[in-house]
């Protein structure tokens, strides 16, 4: 039987690390380690997790010295993964256990990646589900990396898969983007987004529209050029707007306030791709300072 290593980022979850031990232990066969990533929690995790390893030698954890985000304390269980067969979740338990079994008979089926799809039955948060079609329909319409906008950061992989995604220094990681990136043969499994059990999301609106943005960026070669035209074509636009409306309006009233409205749009047009420039400069920046993705505090059962 091969080794499966199961990784789960936490921040803040106290309430759900037993829970999902459990659930885990349930669906998984014996054969496991599973590597909690504490990502800087102020609340009692790391405890629970500590209180968990002393009867459980398979639970592992990795406590981060603060708070460094999702996808980099994925990628911190990604190194530290000793298993043939890895499995990422999240520690909210709306990522079912009970898939477990599934997800390692696709592997075993051929499969190097198999992804899960997730069906919300839940009412979701509707600023959420408005960024999501957004941005996603923005960065698949220009990208090569076609991402599905349901795909989760639930999935399940093998050693090799594993090595190609660890061979990434990017400083803005966005795994998902990654995992459609490298290729290899994959399979999808759909399942329905449980309700969240205990607490509450950690993402705050600003680290939602973060994350999107790093959705169209680091995987859009195209973006700089298609910026640049929608830039110079909306300055075209305020340029003669106001020359035109006042030969062909007719109510001098109604053509200030057409005019306004369309510097209005068109300025808020600007910023937004100008804020993605910057960004895209930003992102340059941070990955030639090759700064570590997350430092590690302590570890525990390694």
């Amino acid at each position: 039987m091969l080794k499966i290593s199961i990784i789960v980022p936490v921040y803040n979850e106290a309430e759900n690390i037993l829970p999902l031990f459990y659930e885990i232990k349930k669906y998984c066969p014996e054969n496991f380690e599973l590597i909690w990533i504490d990502d800087g929690s102020n609340d009692e995790t790391l405890s629970e997790i500590q209180q968990l390893s002393f009867h459980e030698e398979r639970v592992k954890c990795i406590s981060l010295s603060r708070n460094f985000g999702h996808q980099n304390a994925m990628i911190a269980g990604l190194n530290y993964a000793s298993g043939e067969i890895i499995i990422t979740m999240d520690g909210d338990l709306q990522h079912p256990p009970v898939l477990i079994p599934t997800l390692i008979e696709e592997l075993y089926k051929g499969a190097d990646i198999v992804f899960t799809k997730s069906v919300f039955t839940q009412k979701e948060i509707w600023s959420k589900r408005l960024l999501n079609k957004i941005f996603y329909g923005f960065a698949n319409f220009f990208s090569e990396t076609k991402i599905d906008e349901n795909i989760t950061e639930y999935r399940a992989f093998n050693q090799k898969v594993l090595d190609s995604v660890l061979q990434f220094k990017e400083n803005e990681t966005f795994l998902r983007g990654i995992f459609n990136w490298i290729g290899f043969k994959s399979a999808t499994v759909e399942f329905k987004c449980a309700e969240r059990k205990h607490g509450s999301t950690k993402y705050s609106l600003k680290e939602t529209l973060a994350n999107e943005l790093n959705k169209i960026i680091l995987f859009n070669p195209s973006l700089i050029k298609f910026i640049s035209i929608i830039i110079g074509f909306s300055l075209v636009i305020t340029l003669f707007n106001v020359p035109l409306w006042n030969i062909y309006s007719a109510n001098k009233n109604d053509s200030n306030y057409l005019q306004t409205t369309l510097i209005l749009l068109v300025s808020v047009v600007q910023l937004f791709l100008t804020g993605m420039i910057f960004k895209l400069v930003n992102t340059a920046i941070n990955d030639n300072r090759n700064r570590p993705l997350y430092l590690v505090k302590d570890m525990i059962n390694f």
